[in-house]
């Protein structure tokens, strides 16, 4: 039987583990196993069929001083680190070329198009298909102004191949009556667009399955890479297999430029909130 090492052990490595155990590949899960360090950790779980638009978009660069945190937005860019974002900043500008843009489109529409069913086939797998919920999402304009202008982007923008929205009526809307200030001057629904109930419950379940396949998980941070597919823990243990699959996130830079892979990656703040002790939200 071949055998894999799964670096990091958020969605994306709990899902790519089950997957390779359930067909057939030996596969040992190495992660440090703090729930809290992920984006498996707190996240809002929409799955964004519709989003097929690359964030690399001169319109997203024009709008980052209104969207900087000292104006009250997520957007930091720290000048003490001002060596690690400045050669991810000059590729972003460059990947803002618009025919660079339009091909990043068309593969994120490709892409794209199959994540809502995907979710489903790997909760089944996970013998946990009540995780994913396909209700579409909603997007409302509490002003009359903002409607306007929220509406018009709408109808230019585009969604994928199997994403629609459509406005919503009088009835609809006053279904908000009680869970809002006030009711919206205006929203739209999507359709082919769902939500993971509960990140975190959905990554437990999915390891939970892997484990019952046979895989095995590790407590433990990997340090180094090795091209024999070996890999150093940070409490001197070592792991080898047939071959590593490195989801880490942020942390698989350091280990793919082990490998001679250079990955421009950078941390981009969360949205959501923690509470300190100073009982002041605290954005992560």
């Amino acid at each position: 039987m071949k055998s894999i090492l799964v670096i990091g052990g958020g969605l994306v490595g709990a899902a790519c583990a089950l997957r390779l155990q359930a067909a057939g590949v030996q596969a040992t899960l190495i992660d440090p196993g703090d729930k809290r360090r992920g984006a498996s950790y707190g996240n809002a779980g929409h799955i964004g069929s519709e989003q097929i638009a690359p964030w690399s978009a001169w319109g997203n660069v024009l709008r980052a001083p209104r969207s900087s945190f000292g104006a009250g937005g997520p957007l930091d860019f720290r000048w003490s680190d001002v060596a690690l974002w400045t050669p991810w900043a000059m590729r972003f500008l460059r990947a803002c070329d618009p025919m660079r843009f339009e091909r990043g489109r068309e593969a994120l529409t490709e892409l794209l198009a199959d994540s809502l069913p995907a979710w489903q086939r790997l909760a089944e797998l996970a013998g946990a298909p009540e995780i994913v919920i396909p209700h579409g999402h909603a997007t409302a304009w509490m002003t009359p102004q903002g409607a306007d202008l929220g509406l018009a982007a709408f109808a230019k923008a585009k969604w994928g191949r199997t994403t629609s929205y459509r406005e919503m009526d009088a009835a609809e809307l006053e279904r908000y009556d009680g869970v809002l200030n006030r009711t919206p001057h205006a929203a739209v629904i999507f359709s082919g667009t769902g939500q993971v109930s509960e990140p975190q419950a959905a990554r437990d379940a999915i390891l939970a399955s892997f484990v019952e396949r046979g895989g095995e998980i590790v407590v433990g941070s990997a340090v180094r890479i090795e091209e024999s597919a070996r890999v150093l823990l940070a409490d001197g243990g070592v792991r080898n297999a047939d071959a590593v699959l490195v989801c880490a996130g942020p942390w698989s830079r350091v280990l793919m430029e082990q490998l001679g892979v250079t990955t421009p990656l950078i941390g981009e703040r969360g949205y959501h909130l923690q509470r300190c002790v100073t009982n002041r939200p605290r954005v992560i």
